[in-house]
């Protein structure tokens, strides 16, 4: 999955190949995607805020290719979920940002680098963390 964004009153489910679309938000979606996870949305957020300090647009980490930023609160109807597994590279236009996937499908986002840069900065904080943490599991465990 590349994106979810809200749509005409739908979600629009962007992926490498193809895009579907949902009669539900793209925060239902999101929400949803969790639950079919084992876990609740509130569940994770308040995990990454307790253990990373991440207060606001909290990544929401699903496995080892999605971990969704949201460009805004993600109750905001205009919030876009972006994955941060599927991106080639970013493009700061002043007042708005492209982000272009490894497909190279661009989404153009009317927000600033700035708040992409921080959700790409705690994306990888919450990827780090898990990466440590596994290492030290290894590490008690191979004894």
């Amino acid at each position: 999955m590349l994106f979810i964004k809200n749509y005409q009153n739908l979600s629009e489910i962007v992926f490498e190949n193809y895009t579907k679309y949902a009669e539900k938000s793209a925060f239902s979606v999101v929400k949803l995607m969790c639950e079919s996870c084992l876990f609740s949305y509130e569940s994770r957020r308040k995990a990454i805020k307790k253990f990373l300090n991440i207060k606001t647009r909290t990544p929401i980490y699903f496995n080892e290719k999605t971990l969704l930023i949201p460009t805004k609160s993600p109750r905001n109807y205009e919030a876009i979920w972006f994955n941060y597994f599927k991106i080639l590279k970013v493009i700061n236009l002043n007042k708005t940002v492209e982000i272009v996937f490894n497909n190279l499908t661009v989404l153009k986002l009317d927000v600033s680098y700035y708040i992409i840069n921080k959700g790409l900065a705690n994306a990888k904080k919450i990827i780090t963390y898990l990466e440590e943490k596994q290492q030290r599991l290894f590490l008690e465990n191979s004894y």
